[in-house]
């Protein structure tokens, strides 16, 4: 699970940066990556923040109750 979160902070620090450089450049009216659009910044940004949300979705649903972290009981 640590790898997990670890992918999360990564994609969502990715994500941010990605936002921002979308934000300044579309201010300055510079087009650096030489791209159809200056939008795919933003576009890709939103999908690597996305995955973020995903994740930490994924990994908080999993051991919400400790079932991870226990062994299995026998049944009765």
């Amino acid at each position: 699970m640590k790898i997990l979160k670890v992918v999360g902070w990564t994609s969502a620090a990715i994500g941010t940066i990605l936002i921002i450089m979308g934000s300044i450049f579309q201010v300055f009216g510079m087009n650096p990556f030489h791209t159809l659009h200056n939008i795919s910044n933003f576009e890709a940004g939103s999908s690597f923040l996305l995955l973020a949300i995903a994740i930490f979705i994924a990994t908080k649903n999993c051991c919400q109750d400790g079932c991870c972290c226990k062994e299995e009981k026998p049944k009765e």
